[in-house]
């Protein structure tokens, strides 16, 4: 297992490298000069060449990635022109945002789908298993943006029930003390009971949004693979001994049907991290997602570059992660 899980890390470096060349080349070949985005359209072509020495893009695109790599193994992600900030330091400060709202959806995806799956199959053919097989199609076509959108418009528009997609706390409250920077945790750890109210509130909705999102494919997973497991010889030896079906469905045909679960969960999370952005977006959540786009929409090289590099290697390590668990749910499985 240890050799394993070294061989895997030491393959997050070739993929970091080419997610960094990748990302590198995409930047720089849009139409737009991100030294006007930086001195404003009516900037001299003095100033503008001038800022250009400065910032390197004089440089052939090979030197310029040379030096992009060097201050990435020094751990300089670069300098936000936008922020004015070490862009390490924004998104160290975003990340929380971005975990507490990926983590709470995922948990959510998960607590809804493996069951509803593990029903659909159990009951298949009946009303149950048709609404499922729905759900998961509705949950993998529709774009998050527009779910998003329609249940603002129902539920802040319409219905009045929930607050404004305007950031993750009522504007009349303060910040809780800063403990991981989740503003649900921090709430419950120092007993601020009213901020841990109004997050819950304003994070409810993205929460729903980004979860129907991961439920579909996860539902139809577990399905699949619980009707597999069902109708497996050994499943349906033990049926033909008498062993009660509850403990043949939950204990064997169960654990079995997990491992490709598992899989789609991990896809799922990393997926996610994509997904923030449109969510963080649509709900004005101050997240890493929020600020790529921003930093998008600015042409500010730095942000963008680090927020996919950063995104790479957490979906590089979920898969890890992922590929562990395996061996713990079936210890069989060798490496």
């Amino acid at each position: 297992m240890l050799k394993f899980i070294t061989k895997r890390l030491l393959l997050i470096v070739p993929i970091v490298l080419g997610v960094t060349l990748m990302i590198f080349l995409l930047t720089r070949v849009l139409p737009a000069d991100p030294v006007y985005s930086i001195l404003g359209p009516f900037a001299s072509e003095e100033d503008v060449e001038a800022k250009r020495i400065a910032l390197g893009l004089d440089k052939p695109l090979i030197v310029q990635y040379g030096r992009f790599l060097q201050n990435l193994v020094k751990g300089d992600l670069g300098f936000s022109y936008r922020t004015q900030q070490p862009v390490a330091k924004d998104l160290l400060a975003r990340f929380p945002v971005t975990f507490e709202l990926t983590t709470l959806s995922l948990m959510t995806a998960v607590l809804i789908g493996i069951p509803a799956g593990v029903w659909a199959a159990v009951k298949k053919g009946t009303l149950i298993d048709h609404i499922v097989r729905v759900l998961s199609v509705g949950g993998v076509s529709i774009p998050v943006f527009w779910s998003g959108i329609v249940l603002v418009y129902v539920f802040y528009f319409l219905l009045k029930v929930a607050p404004a997609p305007m950031g993750r706390l009522d504007q009349s409250l303060l910040p809780p003390t800063n403990v991981t920077g989740m503003y649900i945790f921090d709430s419950l750890i120092t007993g601020n009971w009213e901020t841990l109210r109004s997050s819950i509130s304003h994070l409810t909705l993205p929460i729903i949004t980004l979860a129907f999102a991961m439920v579909g494919p996860i539902m139809r997973m577990t399905r699949n693979s619980m009707l597999e497991a069902i109708n497996s010889r050994h499943v349906q030896a033990s049926l033909a001994l008498g062993i009660p079906y509850k403990e043949v469905i939950f204990s064997d045909a169960l654990r079995n049907a997990l491992l490709p679960v598992i899989t789609t969960v991990g896809l799922q999370y990393g997926w996610s991290l994509g997904g923030e952005v449109l969510v963080e977006s649509v709900f004005s959540i101050p997240g890493m997602g929020y600020y790529a786009m921003n930093s998008i929409l600015n042409m500010d090289y730095a942000p963008v570059q680090a927020f996919v590099m950063v995104t790479a290697v957490i979906y590089v390590v979920i898969n890890l992660v992922m590929d562990v668990i395996y061996t713990i749910v079936d210890p069989r499985i060798k490496y």
